[in-house]
């Protein structure tokens, strides 16, 4: 908690400054090790320009001849970590303070297609994709969370793969990695909103081309993905989202420490089912949809969890329980069953 609290109140306000005022190579350094590696805070800034003076002066009362070339050197160091520093950091905020459509990568996936052969969505330009739709099947819209991109076949896009290989779905994928890549974690957080709101604009242009209804479109989102997917439900306005599934929604900035109040619910979809698998870590512990699964009590670790959410995959039957003692007692062994993953049934 105390790791979380730093960042929001602390790095997320000099980010947003950071486009016009480069931060000294120390206080960067300081913030890495100290907060973002999750070490104990020793102090503050003061104590680090404090320290830096003491070196300093160390060097200079010693003979000036003989620590000539080492004052050299720890200045032309510390220059080139500052400019360093500062030009990689504010280029990855630059990249997340402005989100627009070409600020997302749209690739249209089937079976007739294959893994190998998608087509690229240009943002606007959607009707490229009409003579590859397959038409009367759903379609399936999948999206990665913090520091994922669609590059990565093994986390949320396996689930893509597992689609496109069983066929009969059309499969648009949705990497917003321009924003989740920067490491400082509120800056894609924050921005979930209006990556959503990106989406659903997508979504409205594919649905104007008649080829699918709005209660057909399935949005499968994994961490800030899962939030991204309710922005994209809550924005869409060409009527009702048929289904949302998060999958390991975040905490961070969501559930503690708000950053933002818009997270993913259940008014953003026909049906939001929701996957909890990291609780009392990185993910959200509370209900946020029709259906809350908490498989080995939704904490981790969860080995194969996302295998598991696979149109292949064993379905998972599920009991409706108020608590984990509850179901571990027996107290729940009577009560409604439902499957969990891909096929989850909202009735």
């Amino acid at each position: 908690m105390k790791f979380v609290t730093t960042i929001t109140a602390v790095i997320l306000p000099l980010l947003l400054l950071l486009a016009t005022k480069p931060i000294d190579a120390r206080f960067l350094r300081y913030i890495w090790k100290n907060v973002i590696k999750n070490k104990p805070v020793e102090n503050d800034y003061t104590s680090i320009q404090q320290d830096a003076v003491e070196n300093y002066n160390a060097l200079v009362q010693q003979d000036p001849v003989e620590n000539y070339n080492a004052l050299v050197q720890q200045d032309k160091a510390v220059d080139e970590e500052i400019t360093q520093s500062a030009e990689d950091l504010m280029y990855s905020d630059r990249r997340s303070i402005f989100v627009d459509g070409t600020s997302l990568d749209f690739v249209y996936w089937n079976s007739d297609l294959g893994n190998n052969k998608p087509i690229i969505i240009e943002f606007g330009n959607e009707k490229q994709i009409i003579n590859h739709w397959i038409r009367g099947k759903p379609l399936k819209v999948i999206t990665h969370g913090w520091l994922g991109s669609d590059e990565n076949d093994k986390g949320v896009f396996s689930i893509k793969t597992a689609y496109v290989d069983a066929g009969g779905f059309n499969i648009i994928t949705a990497d917003w990695n321009r924003v989740a890549s920067n490491i400082i974690y509120p800056m894609p957080a924050f921005f979930t909103s209006e990556v959503g709101s990106i989406i659903a604009k997508l979504l409205e242009n594919v649905v104007n081309l008649a080829v699918i209804d709005p209660s057909d479109i399935h949005i499968i989102g994994h961490s800030l993905g899962a939030h991204v997917s309710g922005a994209c439900g809550a924005a869409f306005s060409l009527g009702k989202i048929g289904r949302i599934t998060g999958l390991d929604p975040a905490g961070p900035g969501f559930e503690y420490v708000s950053l933002r109040s818009d997270h993913l619910d259940d008014t953003d979809a026909t049906f939001v089912d929701v996957i909890h698998t990291a609780i009392g870590t990185a993910g959200y512990s509370k209900p946020l949809g029709h259906a809350d699964f908490y498989p080995n009590e939704g904490k981790p670790p969860q080995p194969g969890c996302l295998e598991s959410y696979t149109p292949s995959a064993i379905a998972k039957l599920s009991t409706e329980c108020p608590s984990w003692d509850d179901y571990t007692s027996g107290g729940c062994k009577n009560n409604n069953k439902s499957y969990m993953g891909h096929d989850a049934d909202p009735k």
